[in-house]
């Protein structure tokens, strides 16, 4: 099946969005006792992305996979949101030699969690990209592919780094008007360079502001390689961030491991 023109995904991002949804149910979707379900997990993610993305008729749905309209309707008012939290909180726990610094994103909020326990805000236009401006770009490409108010463009192919890549455009949504003081109003678009044959983004375009806030940005290019599976996703161990041309960190990730353990609590600051 060709997943990505009918669900907006590729295999690999459906596998990884089937294991984040399976962490966030609060018991196993088939509990392998009593009636079973009439669809796999995997299904149910599938009809409510056919849903979202296709605008198809539930009875449609219904036909296709050989279930019920009312089966279809439930699944879609069920997994609506879950597919929305499962793509909207990130949290990332960096084990230093002094100790563990967490950056922390739920629905648009993020906040920095310093080795002594003190936390900061992380500014809105910051913290929608974030997950990609550092070691996940998928998810971030994922998120918007789920989001209808998220507008995405083909720019083409280009040449980036000795890759022929693709150019994809993500202009995010507005900032909430609560977080508008002194903010502009539309996040500014990102571009994800993607290696037109293996599939991998190798490097992210967005802007960097200052930690003060203000709005002089500058830009910001986040390079990817040095790519390995981990729980069957590809991850990039090697992060590189540019600042206006100017290297700014390196980041070379010795091991990863996914929800250990977290909870909701774990993405409050």
């Amino acid at each position: 099946m060709r997943y990505h023109r009918t669900f907006g995904l590729n295999a690999e991002q459906l596998d990884e969005l089937e294991v984040r949804i399976e962490d966030i149910l609060s018991e196993p979707w088939d509990k392998g006792i009593g009636r079973p379900k009439c669809l796999s997990l995997r299904e149910a993610i599938m009809v409510t992305l056919l849903y979202e993305r296709q605008n198809m008729i539930e009875e449609v749905i219904a036909d296709l996979y050989g279930v019920s309209q009312a089966t279809v309707s439930d699944i879609i008012t069920d997994f609506t949101p879950l597919i929305a939290q499962a793509t909207e909180e990130f949290r990332l726990d960096a084990t230093l030699p002094a100790g563990v610094r967490s950056f922390i994103v739920s629905n648009g909020t993020g906040s920095l969690r310093e080795l002594d326990g003190t936390t900061t805000p992380i500014p809105y236009y910051q913290a929608v990209n974030f997950g990609s401006s550092v070691v996940f770009p998928l998810v971030h490409l994922l998120a918007a592919l789920l989001n209808t108010s998220t507008n995405i463009t083909y720019q083409g192919l280009v040449t980036r780094a000795g890759h022929q890549v693709h150019d994809i455009r993500v202009q995010g949504l507005s900032a909430p008007a609560a977080t508008t003081a002194g903010v502009q109003a539309n996040i500014p678009a990102q571009d994800f360079f993607i290696d037109s044959s293996t599939f991998q983004v190798i490097s992210t375009l967005g802007k960097a502001y200052p930690k003060d806030g203000s709005l002089s940005a500058a830009p910001a290019e986040v390079q990817f390689s040095d790519y390995r599976q981990v729980n069957g996703i590809l991850l990039p161990f090697a992060v590189t961030t540019l600042i206006a041309g100017q290297s700014a960190s390196a980041i070379q990730l010795n091991q990863v491991t996914f929800n250990n353990n977290l909870t909701d609590s774990d993405f409050r600051p």
